[in-house]
């Protein structure tokens, strides 16, 4: 029985060739999250702010997702 589940050093391969081919992106990636620390060590009010509105947009938009789709899923056995 053959399995067609690649190996260690295939995902070593793959993983080299998409840093080499997209370094730049995480690059920028490092330097955006760099500057962004820096901020949120400089200016904790703001970024504790920040993180709140977050949250709470996330909390939000997840509850109506969730209330959206348990009124989909009517015929579900255990529905209210």
């Amino acid at each position: 029985m053959s399995t067609a589940s690649p190996t260690l050093s295939d995902m070593q391969r793959a993983v080299r060739d998409t840093v080499r081919l997209h370094w730049q992106l995480f690059l920028a990636q490092g330097v955006i999250m760099l500057i962004l620390g820096v901020l949120a060590i400089i200016w904790p009010g703001i970024s504790t702010l920040a993180v709140d509105i977050y949250v709470g947009w996330l909390f939000l938009l997840s509850g109506i997702i969730g209330i959206f789709t348990m009124f989909l899923a009517r015929d579900v056995q255990a529905f209210l």
